[in-house]
């Protein structure tokens, strides 16, 4: 008796379109793939936030296809996160790497966040989205030489708030961005303000 062997075929645009869930649109769906008594397939966390099926309205939609993970199971997959992320990997490796890529959408990166979320990887898109949403402002450095750079700014708090968060200030210098954000937080059970300052490298 010939053992059987499998194949690994790299998937196609077709394959990704046959698993794509038609409510989020993320493509290939992770396992568990869930589906509807006619068949028709989500992805499991959209199964639970909906009652019926979003293609022919019928119901439940939370019965595993084991038979399209494992027609699945042995095809090459790009990571979601293409193209800045460039692994490509079978399909059943696919949940253990989006739990760990590198280039996985993130939230708002603000003090103060925003609903805003899925940024990528894009240094321009982010520093964008800081000074149009939370009116950061770019800092020009007074003197930028090998290793070292200064700049100076003031901070103000006219009104005496104890608590109050501080527009953001763009940073550029040796090709990287920079973003400086300053706030302060009421304690006055010590009988002051506590502020603070940190620094975070976009890219």
């Amino acid at each position: 008796m010939r053992a059987s062997k499998k194949r690994t075929l790299e998937a196609t645009s077709q394959d990704d379109s046959l698993l794509e869930c038609p409510v989020c649109l993320e493509s290939p769906i992770l396992p568990p793939i869930k589906q509807c008594r006619l068949g028709h397939i989500l992805c499991d966390s959209c199964s639970k936030a909906v009652e019926a099926c979003p293609t022919c309205s019928s119901g439940p939609v939370d019965i595993r296809n084991l038979a399209a993970e494992r027609m699945a199971e042995n095809m090459i997959f790009p990571c979601r996160n293409a193209p800045n992320c460039q692994e490509r990997m079978k399909y059943g490796m696919l949940s253990a790497h989006m739990a760990k890529c590198e280039y996985a959408p993130f939230p708002c990166p603000h003090s103060s966040p925003c609903k805003q979320a899925g940024f990528t990887m894009d240094p321009t898109a982010i520093l964008n989205h800081l000074r149009e949403v939370h009116e950061a402002k770019d800092n020009p450095l007074s003197a930028v030489s090998s290793g070292a750079a200064s700049g100076t700014w003031r901070i103000t708090n006219t009104q005496g708030l104890k608590s109050a968060c501080w527009p953001p200030r763009i940073v550029s210098a040796f090709g990287e961005h920079f973003v400086v954000f300053t706030r302060a937080d009421d304690a006055s059970v010590m009988g002051w303000s506590n502020y603070s300052v940190w620094l975070q490298i976009v890219g």
